[in-house]
């Protein structure tokens, strides 16, 4: 218990679960969801996400943050896994058939400007 007018340390979390950490991270528009996509796919850092690359000797693994909103880091295992989450955003955020995100992206910017 931490004493009055003292913060409590956070405890920084990994995690490889998709689904908990997208939830965790709140994506509310298409903005944030092409953001998280090139980050992922870029390794680079694409607005508020940030996605670094560890090579190992098992091959590369990536950390995945959200502009430090949590102490909890996405991690994908490898370079299958990496795929694997890209193509899951599109599923989970690209209803359109046959569009792809940079598809979708656009059009949902242009739909915005009214």
């Amino acid at each position: 218990m931490s004493a009055p007018g003292q913060t409590k340390s956070k405890r920084k979390m990994k995690t490889t679960d998709f689904e908990s950490w997208l939830e965790g991270a709140g994506i509310v528009d298409h903005n944030e969801v092409y953001s998280l996509y090139e980050a992922v796919r870029a390794t680079s850092e694409w607005g508020a996400f940030k996605c670094s690359q560890e090579n190992t000797s098992k091959g590369n693994r990536f950390f995945v943050k959200y502009d430090d909103w949590s102490d909890e880091t996405l991690i994908l295992a490898s370079d299958k896994a990496r795929e694997h989450f890209l193509r899951h955003i599109e599923k989970k955020y690209v209803k359109e058939c046959g569009m792809s995100i940079e598809t979708w992206y656009l059009a949902n910017r242009v739909m915005g400007k009214d």
